[in-house]
């Protein structure tokens, strides 16, 4: 599984996408600054594409892995699913599968197809694993996410 640039707009931040489109990245990268420092869950999940990638910007995986993590702790899919991947294969971040299958997971029930990620990490759980792997996942839709605090 690789991480596909899908980048997500919306009319707030159309100047970003329009001047990736025409490998402005650097304007994009202007134009969703701005929106993600305000919380914009679109604009995190694109910066950290542009990071991932290495657009307009020094490719750095932590901050990909940042921007990613604060889209994907506001609900976008697209942000879970890379976020899940970047867990699984330890990019940005170290290596962790019971993050990685709480991210597929909560992808997945978004709408995002992300079950080869969830199989993928499942498969590595152990059972004591797995029950810390459900218990993240039903705070994280309780709205309590002070265990990634610590």
């Amino acid at each position: 599984m690789t991480i596909i640039p899908l980048f997500v707009y919306s009319e707030p931040i159309d100047k970003g996408y329009n001047a990736y489109q025409k490998n402005d990245y650097m304007n994009a990268y202007n134009f969703w600054k701005d929106d993600a420092n305000k919380g914009n869950a679109v604009s995190q999940f694109n910066l950290a594409l542009l990071y991932f990638f290495g657009k307009g910007v020094e490719q750095n995986l932590e901050k990909a892995f940042f921007y990613c993590s604060l889209s994907a702790n506001q609900g976008l899919a697209r942000a879970q699913n890379n976020l899940a991947h970047m867990y699984y294969k330890g990019v940005g971040v170290g290596q962790n599968y019971v993050e990685s299958y709480k991210w597929a997971y909560l992808a997945r029930k978004n709408g995002y197809l992300s079950q080869k990620i969830l199989n993928d990490s499942s498969i590595n759980l152990t059972e004591a694993m797995r029950i810390e792997a459900n218990k993240r996942i039903h705070e994280f839709l309780l709205g309590k996410n002070d265990y990634e605090k610590q």
